[in-house]
């Protein structure tokens, strides 16, 4: 079983949320093994605004999260049928995975 970072499209300023239902349907699903981590892509970030130093987070690759997991029918499917997950990153309705560099 080879684990894969996969990249899924979410409706914009749901990604948190995307991420905990797809969190609790894989948990549902009895699926834990097939998945690995759920990611919302985020950096910190610090700013300067009336002369004072802030930090806050934000996100690099918005309306996305990654999904690491052993692509199958199954998996695939019950990522695009969660609830803010419209559909993969990839063509022809096939996910591509991400590289390594990325």
């Amino acid at each position: 079983m080879a684990f894969r970072w996969y990249a899924a499209h979410t409706y914009s300023g749901h990604e948190q949320k995307a991420k905990l239902y797809l969190e609790s349907a894989i948990t549902n699903a009895g699926l834990e093994e097939q998945f690995g981590q759920v990611l919302v892509p985020t950096e910190e970030v610090t700013e300067m605004r009336q002369g004072k130093r802030s930090t806050s987070t934000k996100k690099f690759l918005p309306s996305y999260i990654l999904v690491e997991m052993d692509l199958n029918k199954q998996t695939q499917n019950l990522v695009v049928s969660t609830p803010g997950i419209t559909n993969f990153v990839g063509s022809a309705g096939k996910p591509t995975p991400l590289k390594e560099s990325e």
